[in-house]
């Protein structure tokens, strides 16, 4: 089970950081501030950056592949992911769910 992935973020100036994943109905999700990091999940270089161009790339056992995240609106899915993430990442029992951001990560073109 793959426990992190690469982010990077701002293709013309690329920013990169760790962060945790899960799968849930055969697409993969990142998720803001559940845990560790700014109180407020814009407070992240990252977030930031993902706001301003939702283009991404992920890397994945050393291969960068173009993505792009979309925010995750419906309240059940968000609750979901919320459990699917507390569930893969058991420290994350005591979860900053409420200002949480949630993303699908997307296919795109390069």
């Amino acid at each position: 089970m793959l426990e992190e992935v690469q982010l990077e973020t701002r293709p013309d100036d690329p920013h990169s950081v760790n962060i945790w994943i899960v799968v849930v109905a055969a697409s993969a999700y990142a998720a803001t501030s559940l845990l560790m990091g700014a109180d407020e999940p814009t407070d992240r270089e990252w977030v930031r950056n993902v706001a301003a161009d939702p283009r991404i790339r992920i890397r994945l056992n050393g291969t960068l592949y173009p993505a792009r995240f979309e925010v995750v609106g419906d309240d059940d899915l968000r609750m979901r992911l919320a459990q699917a993430f507390r569930t893969k990442y058991p420290q994350l029992k005591e979860a900053r769910v409420s200002g949480a951001k949630f993303y699908k990560i997307a296919r795109r073109e390069k």
